[in-house]
């Protein structure tokens, strides 16, 4: 978990991104860099990206993807410092402290796997390591298999993928169809009820209850997240509402995906989250892949004991 001065330190470096104009700001021996990316491609859309390390640093680049609705700030001070890597938190056009375009919301997780593409193009990027979590993971994941000559590692913490539910599992002895009645029954289609009756927030909340161990979202312990959450809900309506939400991906590719690949894991996370990094688990080469299991962690694992997720990750990207 956060220590006090570290979580206060980024609220600051978070303000001065949203209002800083200009494209660095030196920070004693660390140069805070905010800047817009104009992408290519897809006419007035412009992808955010934040880097905070030492000035002209050149390292290795470490590209984190947030999940949705989520924004870059949510990764923290999670970027590496003085490691030697170039760390950078990607945000999605339709992301804070962007205001989201209705007409290029998404419907599908694919949508952030492209736009992904389109940053790392964009940036000048090759040989990255990309680090994701929940929709993040999902569309670091499709970025991943379909460039594996550019993805030099890949770190995921439970990525959604909801067509799994209607496959055998790797565990035989596992219920898939008990686990999939729970996520019809107590996520997907109560929140889209919700988002259909125009009650945007209680549908947001009910996302939140389903990923958070206690159940209780009014509880959750990062009140600021959570309220950025249900402020943007029009992504994930725009997503959820859609057929074409979750893209399937095949297991086989899994099966032969061999880029360095980390399964990030909380400890206390929910079925389907377990039910995810065990599918990944048992499905990638041995040779090339770890899971670790971060102790009093649930699916917000990076929120939750931020300092051992650091530290796993800087050991299996400086095991590469």
């Amino acid at each position: 978990m956060y220590d006090p001065p570290r979580a206060a330190c980024f609220r600051f470096l978070g303000l001065m991104m949203v209002f800083a104009s200009l494209a660095g700001c030196a920070q004693g021996d660390v140069e805070l860099m905010f800047k817009e990316v104009e992408v290519k491609g897809r006419p007035g859309v412009s992808l955010l990206s934040l880097e905070i390390g030492e000035q002209d640093q050149r390292g290795e680049p470490v590209v984190f993807v947030a999940g949705a609705p989520c924004d870059y700030q949510d990764w923290g001070l999670h970027l590496p410092i003085d490691t030697g890597y170039r760390s950078i938190s990607y945000g999605r056009h339709y992301s804070h402290p962007l205001d989201p375009d209705p007409g290029l919301l998404p419907t599908s997780v694919q949508t952030y796997a492209d736009d992904l593409r389109r940053f790392i193009d964009g940036m000048e990027l090759d040989d990255v390591h990309l680090v994701g979590h929940s929709f993040g993971a999902y569309a670091a994941l499709l970025y991943a298999l379909d460039h594996p000559d550019r993805v030099r590692s890949l770190t995921v913490t439970e990525p959604p993928i909801l067509p799994w539910l209607d496959e055998a599992p790797a565990d035989r002895a596992f219920s898939v169809q008990r686990l999939k009645s729970r996520v019809d029954d107590e996520m997907l289609q109560p929140m889209r009820e919700a988002f259909e009756l125009g009650e945007d927030e209680r549908a947001v909340e009910t996302l939140l209850d389903f990923f958070f161990v206690d159940g209780n979202s009014s509880k959750w312990m990062w009140p600021t997240s959570a309220m950025r959450c249900r402020s943007r809900s029009a992504e994930l309506k725009a997503l959820l509402l859609s057929e074409r939400c979750f893209p399937p991906i095949n297991k086989s590719r899994i099966r032969g995906f061999d880029v360095p690949t980390l399964v990030l894991s909380g400890s206390m996370t929910t079925e389907f989250g377990e039910f995810i990094d065990r599918e990944l688990d048992a499905l990638l080469p041995p040779a090339t892949h770890q899971r670790v299991v971060i102790e009093r962690a649930s699916h917000f694992v990076w929120r939750d004991n931020s300092r051992a997720c650091e530290e796993a990750l800087l050991a299996f990207l400086d095991s590469k």
